[in-house]
């Protein structure tokens, strides 16, 4: 029977099973959904429900990659579901026009009664189309979050993304949309429409604080089974550089560590191991 921290680890649980609990529990394929497994962004969040659930504006949530964008945006629009509004997901493609990137939320996006038939299919829609359907087909609150905005590169586009937003708050439409994507699409879209500035608010994804960083580690190891050694926390906070991706990361390469050599336990030595392979600043 293995030991760890002397004391004895039961057979319990199959191998398989103890290694699905860590990968379920530092999942880092998948954003986060859940606001209690969203480390340091509580103030993110109010403003963001002030701004755009009570306010009315558009919004642009953006930061490095690795930041936490999209698990940001995800339990926002958790939230405004909350408050009443309904909240729909969608991601950018790499090309896309006006008409590419809000087509898919068409299914979804509840629309009056016969609405649907007066969409073109076999041509795109302009912007001035796209405003006209949100504006006259939907009566009840909607955001449309649109994720890795970043991949849209035509300037074109970034223009007329511009341009529906500033006709959808003249429009006084029902439809709101926050676009999620790094810096640089702050400057493009302002540039396009300086006027959006009264009603876009743009909302940076900052380094967590080491506190948060730390708080999210050692609850990831609760809901594995497993436990951290403070100086194993505290490595894997500065190898993380304020990133949550590279926190969950890294402590589940380090629980893996510890759960393959039959302990409950995570070292320092678990956490040193492969981490200036996989610090943010190299290839990961």
């Amino acid at each position: 029977m293995p030991i760890s921290g002397g004391r004895a680890v039961s057979a319990g649980p199959s191998i398989a099973f103890r290694r699905n609990a860590v990968f379920a529990a530092f999942n880092t394929a998948v954003p986060v959904s859940d606001r209690h497994g969203l480390a340091g962004r509580k103030k993110e969040l109010a403003r963001l429900i002030d701004a755009v659930v009570k306010q009315r504006k558009h919004a642009l949530i953006y930061g490095a990659r690795g930041s936490g964008k999209t698990s940001l945006a995800r339990v926002f629009g958790d939230l405004a579901d909350e408050a009443g509004c309904v909240a729909l997901y969608g991601s950018a493609s790499e090309g896309a026009g006006v008409d590419g990137l809000f087509r898919p939320f068409l299914d979804e996006l509840p629309l009056q009664r016969g609405i649907a038939a007066t969409i073109p299919a076999d041509r795109p829609m302009s912007v001035q189309q796209v405003a006209n359907l949100f504006v006259q087909g939907v009566n009840q609150r909607t955001l449309l979050i649109v994720d890795e905005f970043d991949r849209v590169a035509a300037e074109r586009t970034r223009h007329e993304v511009a341009t529906l937003l500033k006709l959808l708050t003249d429009m006084h439409s029902m439809v709101q949309i926050v676009l999620v994507g790094i810096a640089g699409n702050v400057d493009g879209l302002l540039a396009a429409h300086p006027s959006l500035r009264r009603h876009l608010f743009a909302q940076p994804v900052s380094p967590i604080e080491r506190d948060e960083l730390a708080g999210l580690l050692r609850l990831c190891a609760q809901q594995a089974g497993l436990s951290f050694e403070e100086e194993a926390v505290q490595t894997i906070v500065s190898a993380a550089i304020g990133s949550p991706y590279h926190a969950r990361l890294f402590g589940m390469h380090a629980a893996l560590a510890a759960e393959g050599a039959g302990r409950d336990r995570v070292t320092l030595a678990d956490a040193q191991r492969d981490l200036p392979r996989r610090s943010p600043s190299g290839a990961i």
